[in-house]
């Protein structure tokens, strides 16, 4: 895959911190943002430069450009891609072992008090979780390593009105309070609100 800077959706994206992108084709952009994210940084774009917490890293290494996005990127999925035979805890344990120095029982520690903090019982299974139990799970994964931005694909696609506002809040809220940059693709004006900016990508479709 091959995407220009140009593109004024992507452009934009660079220039901008909190933002939620309501319209077609959001789930499309969001996957280039991703794609970028996940493999050689130097792949995702055809002209310009990526730079991610201020390092230049369009020219990195796939495996430097790993370190990187763990250390400075989160990520929230519309059904929040947990393991399902992990408890809560352990889903996030997992995330502050790939990243984290320590050994195993501080981390399930941390992890158990940061998923109690949003009111997600730490001990039961992934799979036994309500839908908002999950996103709340999966926002706290994101955020467990203290990255600069967090990238959240329809967070609240999948819940219920109630549970929708709830997790919004909670998604907002707390990546404000860490002082990270937060990109939202959503369909739901409701979240867009939520936003300091917004980016209506029906303008963009082609």
């Amino acid at each position: 895959m091959h995407r220009s800077v140009q593109n004024p959706v992507l452009r934009s994206v660079t220039e901008c911190g909190g933002r939620a992108e309501p319209g077609s084709g959001g789930a499309i952009r969001f996957r280039e943002i991703d794609f970028a994210r996940r493999h050689s940084w130097h792949d995702s774009a055809e002209q310009g430069r990526i730079e991610v917490a201020g390092e230049e890293i369009s020219s990195a290494k796939p495996a430097q450009a790993a370190q990187i996005r763990r250390e400075h990127i989160g990520v929230v999925f519309q059904d929040g891609e947990l393991l399902p035979e992990l408890t809560a805890a352990e889903n996030i344990a997992v995330a502050l072992m790939l990243n984290q120095p320590g050994g195993k029982e501080p981390r399930i520690e941390k992890a158990r008090k940061l998923v109690e903090e949003v009111g997600v019982p730490a001990d039961t299974r992934a799979a036994d979780l309500s839908g908002g139990e999950r996103q709340r799970t999966a926002l706290v994964r994101a955020l467990a390593t203290d990255p600069e931005l967090v990238l959240a694909d329809e967070p609240t696609g999948s819940l219920d009105t109630i549970t929708r506002d709830a997790v919004a809040e909670q998604l907002f809220a707390t990546v404000r309070e860490r002082g990270a940059a937060l990109l939202v693709v959503t369909h739901d004006p409701t979240v867009a609100a939520r936003a300091d900016a917004t980016l209506d990508l029906a303008a963009y479709t082609e």
